[in-house]
């Protein structure tokens, strides 16, 4: 199948456009021509992509597997299609948009590479292991709060402490859903600060809290020993249940991580780069974009720089050394 758009189609859009804005000047105070002059030229011949004619209308879009999480594989695909949708095709109608959801296994490098994506959805810890295989460029940042970064508390009972746990036979721990990995190799870290060993050792049952509330509160009953809940996540709890914020101790925080970023691959033009950092900055302005991010559980969009990342590359660069028996 061919495509290309027809320049003809182009053309004849830039046409409409063209006699459309003239009928509009004709009946402008002369004053403000001048304005509307400047603005029906930016429109005409500035508007993609019909200024410049699409070079192929199929985007291909990617989502790694725990990138998103609180939904099964049926809500998420709803959720991504949604965004892209919205960054997209209301915009542009022509364009069709396909979307996998792919496994982090062996072959995942291969599909990267062997197959056309423009867009790839991953959480910031698989964009640093990606990036030294293939080349990727961050757009912008989706995350939980009114801010680009998010942080892991360690949390417990006010009469648990480290060093009291490490007296009991038994030590439960239970770790928020999304971005798990991340959350383990950072208390790795400070586990090894305080001179206890890796957190697998020190606690012997470990749990996946499917919800920020369901990390929580068996901290808060008693049942779990200790839980690694994100900020924006407690703070929210506390808010409802004030009793859980008297009750519960910040033990440890993390830097700021990144929840999730939407990279660029080669492949995606400039035009459509543009259009994804300017849509998606803007989603959280308008209420169909607000529901589609709180679909998500997520605040907003926000552009990427660099600095976003430092603790999360610091986080991952110190367990490789760990890992290859360095300090």
């Amino acid at each position: 199948m061919n495509n290309l758009l027809p320049k003809t189609h182009c053309v004849a859009m830039q046409l409409y456009q063209f006699v459309r804005v003239m009928e509009y000047i004709s009946t402008t105070p002369l004053k403000h021509r001048w304005y509307v002059c400047l603005y029906a030229g930016i429109l005409v011949f500035g508007w993609r992509p019909y200024a410049v004619g699409l070079d192929r209308v199929d985007f291909y879009f990617a989502s790694l597997e725990n990138t998103y999480t609180g939904m099964n594989a049926k809500e998420s695909r709803m959720v991504i299609q949604s965004i892209i949708q919205k960054i997209f095709v209301h915009k542009y109608p022509e364009i069709r948009l396909n979307l996998d959801f792919l496994a982090k296994d062996a072959g995942l490098i291969d599909t990267l590479v062997n197959k056309p994506y423009d867009v790839i959805a991953t959480t910031g810890l698989d964009y640093l292991a990606l990036k030294e295989r293939i080349h990727l460029q961050p757009l912008v940042i989706l995350s939980r709060t009114y801010k680009p970064t998010d942080t892991f508390l360690l949390v417990t009972r006010k009469n648990n402490t480290l060093k009291t746990l490490t007296g009991l036979p038994e030590r439960t721990l239970i770790v928020e859903a999304g971005g798990e990995d991340l959350a383990k190799l950072w208390l790795d870290i400070i586990f090894e600060a305080h001179g206890l060993p890796p957190h697998h050792v020190f606690f012997n049952i470990l749990h996946i809290g499917a919800k920020p509330i369901r990390t929580v509160l068996p901290v808060f009953f008693g049942q779990v020993d200790a839980c690694v809940v994100s900020e924006s996540a407690l703070m929210m709890i506390n808010e409802l249940n004030p009793q859980i914020k008297e009750q519960l101790v910040i033990r440890e925080r993390s830097a700021g991580y990144i929840n999730m970023l939407l990279c660029a691959t080669d492949r995606l033009e400039d035009w459509a780069r543009d259009i994804v950092i300017e849509e998606t900055e803007r989603m959280h302005t308008s209420p169909e974009g607000q529901q589609i991010l709180t679909m998500m559980k997520m605040k907003r969009f926000f552009p990427f720089k660099p600095e976003h990342l430092q603790a999360t590359e610091w986080i991952y660069q110190r367990s490789h050394r760990r890992a290859r028996g360095g300090n």
